[in-house]
């Protein structure tokens, strides 16, 4: 099953109220639960330009969109969901097109 992150940016409203964020991060593997039927791999709060990460497993895209969405909609985090790819499957999308240099062109 796919692998994917989602990054989350604490809104102002949020960063309020910072007491509840260990209740939200069990918010975030509950909603990916019942959304997926899968437990959430992890979440954890970050440090930098990221506050929380997200990792689990989705049957597709949609769905984790439909996560993105949900967690976004509560009004304490604005999302970024991205596809991960783990070692097997990086060297599985090589094999079928292999990856070859840029050369440069001349665009004139």
């Amino acid at each position: 099953m796919p692998s994917y992150v989602i990054l989350m940016k604490l809104t102002d409203e949020m960063r309020g109220d910072m007491q509840k964020l260990p209740e939200h991060m069990d918010e975030i593997g509950e909603t990916w639960e019942a959304l997926t039927g899968n437990p959430i791999i992890t979440v954890l709060a970050t440090l930098g330009d990221v506050d929380i990460v997200a990792v689990g497993v989705a049957q597709d895209d949609e769905t984790v969109a439909h996560i993105a969405l949900n967690l976004s909609d509560a009004g304490w985090a604005k999302t970024t969901s991205m596809r991960a790819y783990a070692a097997d499957e990086v060297a599985r999308i090589i094999a079928i097109a292999p990856v070859e240099p840029m050369r440069a062109h001349n665009w004139r």
